[in-house]
Formats: C-alpha cells, sequence, structure tokens
C-alpha cells in the first residue's frame, strides 16, 4: 500500500488535508484552546521547487524514530509560486508518516519591502533562507508550539531517539556544527561579518557565547570565511526566537538593505552559528551530535539508502516519484 501512495508523489489527483483553520488563528476560542492542549513540540519542513519530494518522504517515514513525541504533528509550508505541491501529492506525502500532516501555504513571490529582484533571475533558494531565518516563526501555524523540529528532504533519523522531538527545558537550540566547511560557507557569507559587527556595536551588545563568537572571529581571519550549522536539521525553542531582541536582528538580516540574503545568497547556517553566538548562552545551545542524523548529498547522489530508507520501495525505480532521478544504484 506504502508503494502505491508513494508512487502518487506524481501522479495522484486526490484532494489533500489542508491545515485546519484554527491552527491559522482563524478559529473560535473553543477550536484554539483545544488545540493548544497538543503535544508542544511540532515537526516543520519546507516544499519548494527545489525539493525532491521523493527524499522527503523517505525523510518523513524516518521521523517515527523521533519518539519522544510520536504523536507530535508535522507542518509542511509549502511554496504556492513552486506549483511542486499537488493535491495528489500532498496525500501521497501523508501516507509517507504515522504523523498528522498539516499544509500550509507561502508566497514566494513577495519580497522583503524595497528588495527589487532581477528580471529572469530564479530566488527560490534565497527566499527559502529568508523564511527559515525569520519568516517562519511569525507563521500562525506555529502559535501552540514553541518547540520546533525542523527537517528537510536531505536529512534522516536512522535510530530512535526517545528525546527527539523535545530537548531539554534550559536549552533553546539543539543542532549540530560543522567544522571545517570554510569553502562551502565562504560562498554563502560575504560580507555577513561586517553587518553582524556593525549591528552589535551600534546597539552596544556583547556577545554572550564568548567560545562561539571567539570561533566566528579567528574563522573570519584566518580563513576570510564564517562558521555554520547544519542548515537542514535543527531543534529550536521558539520563544527565543522570537524574543525581541532577537527576532529584531533577525528582521535587520532579512527585510532591510543591502538585503544579504538576496544579494550574497546568504544562509540559515551562517546566520544560526552567529544568532546563537551573540544571544544565547553557551549552557542554552546543545551541540552535542543526534545519535543516528545521517545527512544525506543529494547533489551526489548519496541518499544513505540502507539507513535512511526504513521500507523499501520493492521494483520501484528510486527517483522516478516525483519525476527525478536519483542518478546511481548501489
Amino acid at each position: 500500500m506504502k508503494i502505491i501512495l508513494l508512487s502518487l508523489l506524481g501522479f495522484s489527483s486526490l484532494e489533500a488535508l489542508e491545515i485546519p483553520k484554527f491552527l491559522r488563528g482563524e478559529g473560535q476560542e473553543r477550536e484554539l484552546a483545544h488545540i493548544s492542549t497538543l503535544r508542544n513540540p511540532v515537526l516543520a519542513t519546507l516544499v519548494t521547487s527545489l525539493t525532491s519530494l521523493s527524499e522527503l518522504c523517505y525523510t518523513l517515514n524516518s521521523m517515527m524514530y523521533a519518539s519522544g513525541a510520536p504523536d507530535a504533528p508535522v507542518l509542511v509550508f509549502y511554496d504556492i509560486a513552486s506549483n511542486n505541491l499537488l493535491s495528489g501529492q500532498k496525500n501521497a506525502l501523508k501516507a509517507c508518516s504515522e504523523r498528522n500532516l498539516f499544509f500550509e501555504t507561502v508566497d514566494f513571490s513577495q519580497f522583503a519591502p524595497g528588495f527589487t529582484p532581477r528580471v529572469g533571475r530564479d530566488y527560490t533558494f534565497e527566499q527559502s533562507q529568508r523564511f527559515y531565518a525569520s519568516g517562519m516563526w511569525n507563521e500562525p501555524a506555529l502559535d501552540p508550539y514553541d518547540v520546533i523540529m525542523r527537517f528537510s528532504d536531505d536529512s534522516c533519523l536512522s535510530h530512535n531517539s526517545t528525546v527527539l522531538p523535545y530537548m531539554d527545558d534550559h536549552h533553546v537550540y539543539h543542532g549540530h556544527n560543522v567544522p571545517g566547511a570554510y569553502e562551502i560557507a565562504r560562498k554563502y557569507s560575504l560580507n555577513f561579518y561586517q553587518k553582524a559587527f556593525d549591528y552589535i556595536s551600534s546597539i552596544g551588545a556583547h556577545p554572550l557565547d564568548k567560545t562561539m563568537w571567539s570561533t566566528v572571529v579567528q574563522t573570519h581571519t584566518d580563513y576570510d570565511t564564517l562558521p555554520v550549522m547544519n542548515s537542514g536539521f535543527e531543534v529550536v525553542r521558539k520563544s527565543f526566537i522570537k524574543r525581541q531582541d532577537v527576532a529584531t536582528w533577525l528582521h535587520y538580516l532579512t527585510e532591510l538593505p543591502p538585503y544579504g540574503f538576496y544579494e550574497n545568497r546568504w544562509g540559515t547556517n551562517v546566520e544560526r552559528y552567529i544568532t546563537l553566538a551573540i544571544f544565547a548562552d553557551e549552557d542554552e545551545i546543545t551541540l552535542t551530535p543526534i545519535p543516528g542524523f545521517m545527512q544525506k548529498d543529494l547533489v551526489a547522489s548519496n541518499f544513505y539508502r540502507k539507513v535512511c530508507r526504513p521500507f523499501a520501495l520493492g521494483n520501484e525505480k528510486d527517483g522516478l516519484i516525483d519525476g527525478r532521478r536519483d542518478g546511481r544504484s548501489d
């Protein structure tokens, strides 16, 4: 049955369940009171034209290993301009997980105020990073939740965790640092350090995590780049991201000129590291590797099939589910 439903990612036209109105803040107080009694954590992801729906399906299935809250729902944000998630594909994705999936639209045709996009340029990547950095946390669909476990199509869990999607009460962030990613980070961090330095100087702030900030300064001085977090998987306490000082900083980064997220293709991997270094105490952050977490390399067609695909596709051809080819076979 899973094989049949999985194949619908490319071809079905069944209707999909949209996110309830009360999750968007449009319902009655009685409904809002009901939803607030749900488990505190939620799993969240974003679908754009750059997303591999077949790999996202496998990732969704692997989220069964986040057994700390097996009933926590999944919010799938999707860009309505990408036309990459039709009604049948929504139902097919729902079949990839035992969790309840709800879908919420975002509109990537709307840019930061004052920014003029270049004609003919695709800004899907830039808009997705801007969304993850500042936009997602203000979505009404996340109102009932404070702990958000964010994942993408290139991440998976291969071992059971009785903690995820929670994290310890005193932490505001759990993610993975990616040491030594200097060359990759340089391409997406042009002028970021200067913007951060100018900001904290202007408000008279002192980075709270002195160890992380020291790494920022040293990496910038020695390698002309910046340290990064894994941008495809993280557990975030929303109240930290929406804290006034943090939210003001993120608005400064994503919504005001010179628009580094658009012009220099800044990513959340750099942004998260520096945000944490400036605004989070050292004991509020955990970078301890999550057992069983795997990072797929979709560009190199390294899918970790034996550990990232808990169920088999039988005779189905991998990668043809959503019209894409994986590129190699084991």
